[in-house]
């Protein structure tokens, strides 16, 4: 969520929560248990595909802001 919110795409393994905050539009979901090869895939991916990255830059933002400000639900959970 931290990384979101400053336009970062994020890498991360299928643990936890994880899987509900990192989708393929804001990064790239590894398995629990990644390899040194698949870590590599990811990384070397956002080098290979500037544009793709460029627009989960956006996404990245984007997400955290409609789903993870702390600020903006904290307001609309006492609203309720």
């Amino acid at each position: 969520m931290e990384a979101q919110s400053f336009g970062i795409p994020v890498i991360a393994t299928a643990v936890g929560g994880t899987p509900e905050i990192v989708t393929e539009k804001v990064g790239i979901l590894l398995s629990e248990n990644p390899s040194p090869e698949e870590i590599a895939r990811a990384i070397k991916f956002f080098i290979d595909h500037p544009e793709i990255t460029k627009q989960m830059r956006s996404n990245s933002i984007e997400n955290w802001e409609k789903n993870f400000n702390a600020e903006k639900n904290f307001q609309n959970l006492q609203n309720i």
